[in-house]
Order: structure tokens, then sequence, then C-alpha cells
């Protein structure tokens, strides 16, 4: 399974000093089986996915300090590579700050990632600047059942509104 039609990607280029692993070998790595979707987005080729246009998937559970849609933007999906972008890369980096051992594999650009927890399998959104902190259980946030469910869930994000953006105050000042 991949993504909807009119959700387009690209592909990173890999550095010369980067390995690229087969599943076997990343599944090794990690110390557990990966999710099969996860897998079949990189069948052709390993490296990792950046999105043409901006995407975005509604949380069933949405982070407390984000949108009340629960929308979160998705800026990549790391790949199988060695280096900076490669899932087990990430996996490495961020082992110790996760609440349980979910496997990082995309990201918001924003420092927060979308990791699959391989105790239930379900999908879920880690916010690094949760106010219980970021290796609590509530860092964590419920966005798809399944990684094949978080596929199907994945949109092209629609253009903000600007006049959106003017409304509300428009001058603020402090006095101290």
């Amino acid at each position: 399974m991949t993504f909807k039609s009119d959700v387009k990607t690209k592909h990173f280029d890999i550095g010369d000093e980067e390995a690229v692993y087969r599943r076997d070998q990343l599944e090794n790595l990690l110390g557990f089986a990966g999710p099969d979707g996860l897998f079949d987005l990189f069948k052709n080729d390993h490296r990792a996915l950046r999105f043409v246009d901006g995407v975005e998937v509604k949380a069933i559970t949405p982070p407390p300090s984000f949108s009340a849609e629960g929308k979160l933007a998705i800026l990549q999906i790391f790949g199988m590579a060695s280096g900076k972008l490669g899932i087990a890369k990430k996996s490495d980096d961020y082992r110790d700050r996760f609440f349980g051992k979910p496997l990082p594999f995309a990201d918001d650009g924003l420092g927060n990632l979308f990791v699959w927890d391989p105790a239930d399998k379900q999908v879920k959104f880690w916010h690094h600047e949760c106010l219980q902190g970021e290796g609590s259980p509530e860092a964590l946030t419920l966005v798809a059942k399944s990684f094949e469910e978080f596929l199907r869930a994945v949109r092209v994000s629609k253009p903000v509104d600007s006049s959106k953006l003017t409304a509300g105050a428009k001058k603020v000042s402090f006095r101290f």
C-alpha cells in the first residue's frame, strides 16, 4: 500500500558514505519487525521521501497544544539508508527519549516525530515539547490504529486562507 494518487513524493539523495539496508538488516538493527506498509514505500528506492506538496494527517487524538482539528503536517518519511534521514539513525538518536520503544519513521519539520509502536501496531505522534516531558506517555498521541490506516489518511494540505492570518489582534504592546 502507498499514498493516495494525489500525494506526490520525491526521494532525497543518498550520500556516498551511506549504506542501504535491506528490510531484514534494518529489522535486525531495530530488534523487531516493522510495519509492511512502511517497507512497501521503499520497494523500488530506499531513499528518504519528501512530499512535493504539503501533506497532513488528521490525528485520532490531537496533541493538546495543537490545532483542535487535529491536523498534523508531515514533512518527510525516513528511508532505509544509514545516513541522517535513515530509520536506523533516527531510531538510534531518539531511542532513550520516548516512552516505550516506538519506531520513528517521519517528522513534521518542527522536531516532532511520527512513530509506529511495535507493542500495539499503532501510529502515534511524538510531541517533543510535551508539558509532562518528552519521555512521558502523554507525549505520544494516537494518529492511526494501523500503519495502513495512516497511509490512507495522508492528504494534500489545503492552502491557508491568508485573510484568517490577519484576523484577531492587530497590535500588542507591553509596558514594564
